[in-house]
């Protein structure tokens, strides 16, 4: 939901390459290093994800009259993580989402898995299913990994009540968040 809403602010944000040093992405773990920094004073650290050096760009995000900041890092000119701060806390990362499938967690869940891949690492107990037709469920071993999944791109899901066996093994992770 509010993934969707940063795109369009994009455009205004401003933007900076980084250098190869500093915090070097290679899984998902490694994300969560960038929680509590400040979201604009990821400038002075220098992201490089798989090697190569990212762009980042501010934005500021909106939902129900409440704004907040964030910036987007971008991997070879495509927007592959969402930063955000939060309405309480304008000035520190608090929530990450991955959004390019390049960054996988070490037992290989990445955007684009499917439900029976990541079955054996979710804790079902943990799962929300929200009313847009979204559900997430939390990481057993990191419980600050969220994978998100989109019941309304299966067909006849929407609105439908879901349990551990009506879901398809086939529904993808589309997004992953860290908090």
């Amino acid at each position: 939901m509010r993934t969707y809403l940063f795109l369009s602010l994009l455009i205004a944000g401003c933007s900076y390459s980084s250098k190869h040093k500093g915090t070097e992405l290679t899984f998902i773990e490694d994300v969560k290093s960038l929680v509590g920094k400040p979201v604009k004073g990821l400038r002075s650290d220098n992201i490089s994800l798989l090697g190569e050096s990212m762009i980042v760009k501010d934005t500021v995000l909106e939902d129900e009259g409440v704004s907040w900041n964030g910036a987007v890092l971008y991997y070879k000119q495509q927007g592959a993580i969402l930063l955000e701060s939060n309405w309480q806390d304008k000035e520190h990362v608090s929530r990450i989402t991955l959004l390019d499938p390049l960054l996988k967690t070490r037992n290989g869940i990445t955007i684009g898995s499917e439900y029976r891949e990541i079955l054996p690492v979710i804790d079902f107990k943990s799962w929300v299913n929200f009313p847009d037709g979204y559900i997430m469920f939390r990481d057993m071993k990191n419980p600050w990994i969220v994978y998100s999944m989109n019941t309304d791109s299966s067909a006849g899901l929407l609105n439908q009540p879901l349990d551990q066996k009506t879901i398809p093994g086939t529904l993808k992770v589309e997004s992953i968040i860290v908090q």
